[in-house]
């Protein structure tokens, strides 16, 4: 998996949708669409539940948010030590 690409994924999630995440970033949407799109291909698994509203993860996608979580804070701890 790219790091990259679930960080995108990560962002999404907590912005609550592909517009908002790519506006943070300065970047297009259909960049930030594409690589969750990627993600979803690799695992074979739905991530977000898209609604006129936005987006919201589904199983799948809270249970993979919480290892980008925990992989995230473990890469910040190995970087201070």
């Amino acid at each position: 998996m790219n790091w990259e690409k679930l960080k995108v994924f990560k962002k999404v999630a907590k912005a609550g949708s592909f517009l908002t995440a790519s506006k943070k970033d300065n970047k297009s949407q259909s960049t930030f669409s594409r690589a969750v799109m990627d993600l979803e291909k690799e695992i074979n698994q739905k991530l977000f539940n898209r609604t006129s509203k936005g987006v919201i993860p589904t199983l799948h996608g809270n249970t993979l948010l919480d290892l980008v979580h925990d992989f995230s804070n473990k890469l910040n701890q190995f970087k201070n030590n």
